[in-house]
């Protein structure tokens, strides 16, 4: 008898295994509707899938308007599965309306997504859907209203992506979800008003993003956030006026953004919120007023960015700042007139950028801000016409950019600023495009600039004398279209330039004396352009250019024979002369000059002492001879043609002579030896 029941035995386990498979190993895959049918007759006793299953056609095409639907109109082989050990995905069924036959399913090993079925209405038949190990993602399903068959979902074990379902109206059915342990994405769904439905979240661990969404204008149902690990985006819903939901959100492990919100108005809703670790921007939002709502926000990590809001007015709800820990960006902001808000501010440990704000007249609340550890750069503020505020400001580390504001009159509450430094990508300080600076007062205590110095095109500079303390340039020196500036007094203390000197486009530049104590440029020195320069007196003690020499199209300048120029001609170094005036219209005509000595000198005949001065002059020249010697004047042009002479003259009359360069001769009339001196004529 044991053996008739051993026998009966092994002929049902190996009929059943046979014939009766409870389900296929590993996933499966279904491309049909008949494929679907099949599955059931195949597997009736099929309850737990131990791998994944995909509904849809593979393989993938790259584009989804290329990929190929199935055919499928509902999942009945699927009616008795209560377990998948992997992801489910349903996808492209143009033909699906309801997934009612998975009303078994209670638990998903790895992701559920559903996505690209534009008939599909609801997801009746996942009401008995408890946990997802991995991923939700519910993505472009065009007549989806609602997911509230998703009730008695508790547990998304990873990520959450709510996308682009142009007729969902709710999130109700998630109300049993309390934490995302990865990422939260709420994003292009037309139709969407609330976030009803989130009501239980507290924690999501890494991003968290509620983007793109047409009629949202509300995220009330989010009173029960407290944390987020690594970042916030709330980014181009044009109807949330309001972010009063985040209340109890006190902090974000990484980023806040915050854009493109057209209606939003203030910030309030944030008032708990304390610390943002990495970086704060608030960008295009077009109504937003001011920055109330962060009132009790103290620590950003690294950056803020307060951009393109066209009707802010003001920042405050920074009050409780005192530090920034790399960039303070303030930009495009078309209706800022003050920085009030930012009054405690004392320390910037990067760059501090004020630039485009239309608007913006006062900077006096950044009284208390002393140190910028790089850059400072304040650029096309319109109607800003002085820097105070920026009176106790003592240390720029790398860079000072001050360009294109056209109403900026004065530097003067840059007075405490003694050094700016420089990194390796240069730094420096730029002043340039500012339409109505008259003067650099206010550089007066600048000692060194580490960096570059680029002083352009500020239209109405007539004075830089208070540089007077400046002794080096560690790089460049662009000095460029300041067409008022007529003299360079104020750099007479400085004597090295790190990298190349340009002298250009300065129409009314007549006198470059002040650059005495110039003792050496690191690269091209170029001498452009400069419509009414006449002579080079002042680079008498240049000793050395490490690179080329350009002095061209200086259409008066005749006297070009400085001895920092004759040297380098002498030494062979690379030189283009030309489009200047006679005297200096070519490297042979300064050549020429270079022989001679160079003005202002005395000159020893005989043992007498000659004495010739003024040089340059534009009337008379004076002969002063310290023995009863008796002497041959000779003046001669260029040419070498004689156009004065005469015996014992003390005093020459130029006035009637064109500007140039002259060749005074004097000749000992016992002995007949001549020294020959260059005079220089101006007007």
């Amino acid at each position: 008898m044991n053996f008739r029941f051993l026998l009966l035995f092994c002929f049902l386990f190996f009929a059943n295994f046979v014939f009766g498979q409870d389900c296929p190993p590993g996933g499966i895959t279904i491309q049909s509707q008949a494929q679907m049918d099949n599955f059931l007759l195949s597997y009736p006793n099929c309850t737990e899938i131990s791998g994944g299953v995909t509904i849809a056609f593979f393989p993938w095409a790259p584009e989804i308007d290329t990929q190929v639907p199935t055919n499928l109109s509902n999942l009945s082989g699927l009616q008795n599965i209560t377990t998948i050990g992997g992801s489910l995905y349903i996808s492209l069924n143009p033909s699906l309306t309801n997934i009612s036959d998975l009303g078994n399913l209670t638990t998903i090993g790895g992701s559920l997504t559903i996505e690209h079925n534009e008939n599909l209405t609801d997801l009746s038949g996942l009401g008995n859907l408890v946990s997802i190990g991995s991923s939700l993602n519910i993505e472009d399903n065009a007549s989806l209203t609602n997911i509230s068959d998703l009730s008695a979902l508790d547990t998304i074990s990873h990520g959450l992506t709510i996308s682009d379902n142009s007729n969902l109206t709710s999130l109700q059915g998630l109300n049993n979800i309390t934490s995302i342990n990865y990422n939260l994405s709420i994003s292009n769904n037309d139709n969407l008003t609330n976030l009803s439905g989130l009501d239980n979240l507290t924690f999501v661990e890494w991003y968290m993003g509620i983007r793109d969404n047409d009629n949202l204008t509300s995220v009330s149902q989010l009173s029960n956030l407290t944390n987020i690990g690594i970042s916030l985006t709330i980014d181009n819903n044009p109807s949330l006026t309001t972010l009063s939901g985040l209340n109890n959100l006190s902090t974000i492990g990484g980023d806040l953004r915050i854009t493109y919100n057209d209606n939003l108005t203030n910030l309030s809703g944030l008032g708990n919120l304390t610390s943002v670790e990495a970086s704060l921007t608030i960008l295009y939002n077009d109504n937003l007023i001011n920055l109330t709502g962060i009132d009790n926000l103290t620590s950003i990590g690294t950056n803020i960015r307060i951009q393109g809001n066209n009707n802010l007015i003001n920042l405050s709800g920074f009050e409780n700042f005192n530090s920034v820990g790399t960039y303070l960006y303030i930009l495009n902001n078309d209706n800022l007139t003050n920085l009030s808000g930012l009054n405690n501010l004392t320390t910037i440990g990067g760059r501090l950028s004020i630039s485009g704000n239309a608007s913006l007249t006062d900077l006096s609340a950044l009284n208390n801000l002393i140190t910028i550890g790089e850059g400072l750069s304040i650029s096309n503020n319109s109607n800003l016409t002085t820097l105070t505020g920026l009176d106790n400001l003592t240390n720029i580390g790398t860079t000072l950019s001050i360009m294109e504001n056209d109403n900026l009159a004065d530097l003067l509450a840059l007075s405490n600023l003694t050094t700016i430094g420089a990194n390796e990508l240069g730094g420096g300080l730029s002043i340039g495009f500012n339409n109505n600076l008259i003067s650099l007062s206010g550089l007066d205590n600048l000692t060194s600039i580490e960096g570059g110095f680029r002083l352009d095109y500020n239209d109405n500079l007539t004075n830089i004398s208070s540089l007077s303390n400046l002794t080096t340039i560690g790089e460049k020196f662009i000095l460029d279209g300041n067409k008022e500036l007529s003299n360079l007094s104020g750099l007479n203390n400085l004597n090295s330039i790190g990298d190349f000197f340009w002298l250009r486009f300065n129409d009314n530049l007549t006198d470059i004396s002040a650059l005495n104590n110039l003792v050496s440029i690191g690269d091209d020195f170029r001498i452009e352009n400069n419509d009414n320069l006449a002579n080079l007196s002042g680079l008498n003690n240049l000793i050395s250019i490490g690179n080329e020499l350009y002095i061209t199209n200086n259409p008066i300048l005749i006297f070009c024979s400085a001895i920092g120029i004759c040297n380098h001609i002498e030494n062979e170094k690379p030189t283009t002369i030309g489009g200047n005036a006679s005297g200096c219209n070519s490297i042979e005509e300064v050549e020429i000059l270079c022989v001679e000595d160079n003005t202002n000198s005395i000159q020893i005949l005989e043992g007498t002492s000659i004495n010739i001065y003024p040089n340059p002059t534009k009337n008379f020249i004076n002969i002063e001879i310290s023995s009863n010697l008796s002497y041959q004047i000779d003046l001669l042009d260029l040419t070498g043609k004689t156009i004065l002479t005469g015996d014992n003259l003390s005093k020459i009359n130029l006035s009637t002579y064109p500007a140039a360069i002259y060749l005074l001769q004097i000749t000992d009339l016992d002995t007949k030896n001549r020294i020959m001196k260059k005079v220089v004529v101006t007007r």
